[in-house]
This record gives structure tokens, C-alpha cells and sequence, in this order.
């Protein structure tokens, strides 16, 4: 029923405030984790996705969805505002505009919404939610792991730099992959028209 629902708030009705906070320090070490994670991931949400449940998905690389997903950031509705990532990582994905009416309204999205709005990379019936996740993560695990690793850090950090220093980073990404044993198997493999063995090095 839920991808996440996002914080347990009958829980937090006993918290005292230094509680919330070293609970909140975890969340965002959590939060941090996934989101500098030099391996892509898939978030496949079968269900609500809820404040930090949302944020979560947020940090992810793509997210996949079931038709019956729903995706909210209801915090200013608490109170608060979303602090696990939500005010940086929907801007960037929807820009500024939508994702302050999103956060500002509190309202939620359904799945096929969020696909309109370009949170959600793809939606699919309910049941083929996790056949259409491993077909996607079948598709990038055959390929290079540190090309990949690479691609997503110059992507990630390129996006807020000026052109000339995302250029350089891109440069910087690129020649790491150049230096690598999977490079040589890429070009020996498609000379000699087989599938590459990425290794990883």
C-alpha cells in the first residue's frame, strides 16, 4: 500500500524537540547517503510516497512507478517545511515554479501526474511495477561500472556549475573512464563484434 508514508508523526507526538532533532540528524546523514551514492538507483514506489517517503524517492537516480503511486510533500501543512531533501532535489528535477506550488500546496500527485510533470521516469500497472524496474536496471548493469559511476557524478554535480566548469568536469569524469581496464574490453569487444565483460576496473 505504501512505497513510504514518510515520518511515524504519532511517534514524534511524544518527542521532545532535542529528540526531533538528533532523529533529524539521522534522517539527513539517510537522506545524504543515497542521494552521493556513486551507483545509480532505481526507486520502483508501489504506493503513497509521503513527505520523506517522496524525498527519498527524490534522491534516487529514477523512479518507477505503479498506477496506483501517489507522491506528496505535505509538511508546510505540519508545520515545517520538507527537510530531507525535497526543497533541493524538486527544483532541480521540475523547476523552481511547479515544485513551489507542489511544496506550497501541500497537494498530492498521482502517478500518472508525476509523470506528467517529469518526476517519474515511467509508470506501469501495479503488477509489473517490479518486472519493469529489473528491466531497467538490466539495461545499465550491462554496461561499464565506473563509465556509469562516472556519468553520474559529472551529471549530478555538472548541473550546478556554469557551463565552462561543468564542461571541465565532464572532461575530468571522462578521463577516469580512459584509464580503466573496461574501456579497452568496450573497444576490443565492439572490433571484434561481441558483448563487453565489464569487470569494473
Amino acid at each position: 500500500k505504501a512505497f513510504c508514508a514518510g515520518a511515524d508523526l504519532r511517534e514524534r507526538k511524544n518527542m521532545t524537540r532535542e529528540q526531533m532533532k538528533k532523529q533529524r540528524a539521522l534522517f539527513v546523514k539517510m537522506f545524504t547517503a543515497v542521494s552521493l551514492f556513486p551507483k545509480p538507483i532505481i526507486a520502483a514506489v508501489n504506493g503513497y510516497a509521503m513527505g520523506g517517503g517522496f524525498e527519498f524517492a527524490l534522491g534516487c537516480d529514477f523512479i518507477i512507478a505503479s498506477e496506483q503511486a501517489v507522491f506528496a510533500l505535505t509538511e508546510v501543512g505540519l508545520g515545517i517545511i520538507p527537510a530531507g531533501g525535497g526543497t533541493q532535489h524538486l527544483p532541480r528535477a521540475i523547476g523552481k515554479q511547479r515544485a513551489k506550488e507542489l511544496i506550497f500546496s501541500a497537494r498530492r500527485l498521482t502517478a500518472r501526474e508525476a509523470a506528467e510533470w517529469g518526476i517519474v521516469n515511467h509508470v506501469v500497472p501495479h503488477q509489473e511495477l517490479i518486472p519493469k524496474a529489473r528491466a531497467v536496471l538490466g539495461e545499465i548493469t550491462q554496461n561499464a561500472p565506473i563509465a556509469l559511476q562516472q556519468a553520474k557524478r559529472s551529471i549530478n554535480f555538472g548541473v550546478e556549475l556554469d557551463l565552462v566548469s561543468g564542461l571541465t568536469l565532464e572532461a575530468e569524469c571522462y578521463n577516469v573512464c580512459l584509464t580503466t581496464e573496461d574501456r579497452d574490453e568496450g573497444l576490443r569487444a565492439f572490433n571484434e563484434k561481441r558483448k563487453p565483460v565489464y569487470v569494473g576496473r
